[in-house]
């Protein structure tokens, strides 16, 4: 009776094998293993074994050839997530006491093309694909134990930032010239972010002061017109807050509306 459930299940996996679904392949192998080494039949232990063995490694092989397109195509954060599902099948499963070599081979061989396309991100001022490759090797930094933090990484995300932030700021005076106003500001606040987060030292540059009294002057103009406002349909009490607010802008330096 054993020797028939054991095959059972074994012919089922097989036809999800055939399928191509993996997962529910190694399911069924993997409950005939147990099965069998539960019956202590010894002749389906070793057979059940590998054929469970075996379709873990495929599934993991299988995440591997995502990662790798993923990272050929400029996508790490895929390419990482991949790397990360082929190791936890492996590390998930019950069957497989050790690690396989090519999985940290591969793993290597990523990071190794991570920190080379950080590089090339910086030489060709794509500095939002170079932080994208930093974002996963800063990751691995705090994550993993083996993975050796580059030397450099620091300089790498302080010339990243840098990048991003006068790149944001071009953008921020793109927009005013425009008259997009909001995203103009919206863009002015983000590039803020990108120089004061982090802890980098990274220097004001005179465009931002620009843009800082350009958006000193609109959210002016913006009080007093709503002061205007409120003072026109009688809520005195509003006017009197905008007027506080355009007031305090004012003493900053900002001029009065013509």
């Amino acid at each position: 009776l054993g020797n028939l459930f054991i095959d059972g299940l074994i012919e089922r996996g097989k036809e999800f094998e055939n399928s191509g679904n993996q997962l529910r392949t190694l399911s069924y192998y993997a409950a005939s293993h147990q099965l069998a080494d539960s019956v202590k039949n010894n002749e389906k232990i070793g057979l059940t074994y590998n054929l469970a063995e075996q379709m873990t490694f495929a599934i993991a092989s299988s995440y591997l050839d995502i990662s790798k397109r993923s990272a050929l195509k400029n996508n790490p954060a895929m390419a990482s997530i991949y790397l990360n599902e082929a190791g936890n099948i492996i590390a998930q499963s019950s069957l497989i006491s050790n690690s396989p070599a090519w999985l940290g081979e591969y793993e290597t061989w990523l990071f190794r093309n991570i920190e080379e396309q950080v590089l090339k991100s910086i030489a060709e001022k794509n500095f939002r694909l170079s932080m994208d490759y930093l974002k996963e090797i800063q990751s691995k930094c705090l994550s993993s134990e083996r993975y050796p933090c580059p030397e450099n990484f620091q300089e790498w995300m302080r010339t990243t930032r840098e990048g991003l932030y006068l790149q944001l700021l071009d953008k921020a005076l793109d927009l005013v010239r425009r008259e997009e106003v909001s995203e103009a500001e919206t863009v002015y606040h983000q590039a803020l972010e990108m120089r004061f987060a982090g802890g980098y030292r990274i220097a004001k540059d005179v465009k931002e002061t620009k843009l800082e009294m350009t958006c000193r002057q609109m959210n002016f103009d913006e009080f007093c017109e709503e002061a205007t406002a409120q003072f026109n349909r009688g809520d005195h009490i509003s006017a009197l807050y905008y007027y506080n607010k355009a007031d305090n802008l004012r003493k900053d330096g900002i001029s009065d509306p013509d």
